[in-house]
């Protein structure tokens, strides 16, 4: 029985509809938390400015060197109106200097556009 995600899907839903997806397809993934968290009067920061809602890593051949590669892909849960923030998009070109894949993803056939 396929799984249905309504069209105002919140970011956690479309995080699991991830999650789901890459466990399904047995790619290897990361949750990736960044923030800040306030205990007592201090602000204790972590993780990576900018950094996406999930780092995944699938197995893929290379012709010219006739090697396997692993391909790192970032992906981003937003919602249909949610936008990219300055760290995000920064994260994003350094991301993709390297090589990296990074996807904005609202929704399945966002996803499966990454994967395919």
């Amino acid at each position: 029985m396929a799984v249905k995600y309504p069209s105002k899907t919140p970011e956690r839903d479309i995080l699991r509809m991830v999650r789901d997806y890459l466990n399904l397809h047995r790619i290897l993934y990361f949750r990736v938390n960044s923030g800040a968290v306030k205990i007592h009067k201090r602000f204790i920061r972590f993780g990576t400015p900018g950094a996406p809602d999930v780092l995944a890593f699938k197995k893929g051949w290379n012709p010219k060197s006739g090697a396997f590669h692993a391909q790192a892909y970032a992906i981003e849960c937003k919602t249909s109106t949610g936008v990219q923030s300055v760290h995000q998009y920064a994260f994003q070109k350094e991301f993709e200097k390297v090589g990296g894949v990074y996807a904005i993803v609202r929704n399945l056939q966002d996803l499966e556009r990454v994967f395919a």
